[in-house]
């Protein structure tokens, strides 16, 4: 589905990635659509077809459904990155909503009608939302880092959910950064085998 709202329209993303040989998780997407496709012959709330324990996993991106974006897509893309993958992606996402709230602060601030300049820890924006990489990097296990990531996320877009689109365009960013790197491996085996 395109967008005007995500870097990258939600289906050429996701060819990109799979052409590009990234590995995600096919049949957790397809359980995922089967679910969304019981709910609706079923008439039930995908939340009662999923269960309570799948339904927490994806609850946070069902909620791009508000500005008509295919949950399913992010939360496969989400859930196929592997340990390492998923604290590179947290520390980008770190560094771009740091960069995000100074761009924030300079236009509150630059406003002339602005008087006394807004503190840094403003209610328009809270930079505190987000764990430390410290507390991130030292998080093994696969799933434990997931859901430490995905509670910290639910705890951003709880204070305001326009934040849920800023999680969502990093994602993106972060897949484009892959296909580039994988672009970049497949050259690099070519010219080393020729």
């Amino acid at each position: 589905m395109s967008s005007s709202l995500t870097t990258l329209p939600t289906k050429e993303l996701w060819n990109r990635l799979k052409t590009r040989g990234f590995k995600l998780n096919i049949s957790f997407k397809k359980e995922l659509d089967e679910f969304e496709k019981q709910s609706v012959k079923s008439n039930k709330d995908v939340k009662e077809v999923m269960g309570e324990n799948i339904y927490k996993q994806i609850e946070l991106f069902k909620k791009l459904e508000i500005y008509k974006l295919s949950y399913t897509y992010y939360a496969t893309i989400f859930f196929s990155l592997d340990v390492s993958n998923l604290k590179n992606f947290y520390r980008y996402l770190i560094i771009q909503w740091h960069r995000f709230h100074r761009y924030q602060q300079k236009s509150v601030n630059s406003d002339e009608n602005s008087n006394p300049p807004t503190p840094p820890n403003n209610t328009l924006f809270n930079p505190k939302l987000l764990l430390s990489y410290d507390d991130i990097s030292k998080i093994t296990n696969l799933k434990l880092l997931q859901h430490t990531i995905l509670d910290s996320f639910t705890k951003m877009v709880d204070e305001k959910q326009t934040y849920l689109l800023f999680i969502i365009n990093q994602i993106g960013n972060l897949s484009t950064f892959i296909i580039y790197f994988l672009d970049m491996k497949k050259y690099l085996i070519y010219i080393y085998n020729t």
